[in-house]
């Protein structure tokens, strides 16, 4: 399991750093409750139907509670649960339905003390100003800035100054930006670099929190960027750290 791995990761980590207290935060995925769906399962003796409001409410929090037991069966030393993220990348709120089933799974989330984290894709339905009101603590929106994917252009794509427009929009609403990693192999590193670029100039590497969303697991790191025969590639590995850290300046990221 990767919850196991990253327990033993970290705790590799901890000896290594000598820091003995520190813990990874884990954040669990809720799904949606599709309407569609008439014969889920069997919960306290009936057969749950998401056509029904009662049964979508009862779904979602034994999505919940069914995970939370997991992860505490499991003992873990190194990592601890920090709360919940909403898998679905879009919020209508014309679905009163579906927001109502999301407000509540939020509001039982935090009554945990726990947390819960929306990433919605670029323009995605009218969550712009009604994450909150949907009862996340926080919220990221992922730029979707890739003029390649797979190595093919994409006319489709946004074009680089979304990666403005986005800065200024999260910006406004109290958001954060998703840092979306592709394959380094086919897509190229100029489109990451310029998602940097822009956190320096807009400010979004200083924000409370930043969402790295990485194709192909943090393995792609190492695998395509440290490991990199490129030289160009590989800058991007020491750029990327200092990121992270807040330290990266603008002349501090070189171009090909």
């Amino acid at each position: 399991l990767n919850l196991d791995a990253l327990d033993a990761a970290t705790a590799e980590v901890k000896q290594a750093l000598d820091k003995p207290l520190y813990k990874v935060n884990v954040f669990l995925p809720y799904f949606k409750m599709i309407q569609t769906v008439r014969s889920f399962a069997q919960l306290d003796g009936r057969d749950l139907d998401f056509s029904k409001e009662e049964d979508r409410l009862a779904g979602v929090k034994w999505q919940i509670d069914e995970q939370i037991r997991r992860f505490n069966e499991k003992g873990y030393q190194n990592i601890q649960l920090a709360g919940f993220f909403y898998v679905t990348e879009a919020l209508m709120i014309q679905e009163e339905d579906i927001m109502s089933t999301v407000q509540y799974a939020n509001q039982y989330v935090a009554e945990l003390g726990l947390e819960t984290l929306f990433n919605p894709f670029n323009n995605a339905g009218t969550y712009r100003d009604k994450w909150q009101e949907a009862g996340f603590s926080m919220a990221t929106m992922q730029i979707n800035y890739f003029p390649l994917v797979n190595g093919e252009p994409q006319l489709n794509a946004q074009p680089k100054t979304a990666i403005k427009e986005a800065a200024e929009l999260t910006d406004r609403l109290g958001m954060g930006i998703t840092m979306e990693w592709s394959c380094l192999e086919t897509d190229g590193a100029d489109y990451f670099k310029e998602y940097m670029l822009g956190g320096i100039r807009y400010g979004y590497m200083d924000r409370p929190f930043l969402n790295y969303q990485l194709n192909g697991g943090p393995n792609s790191i190492r695998n395509e960027c440290l490991r990199s025969s490129s030289p160009y590639v590989r800058t991007l590995y020491d750029e990327l750290y200092h990121y992270i850290k807040g330290t990266l300046k603008e002349s501090d990221i070189s171009w090909q």
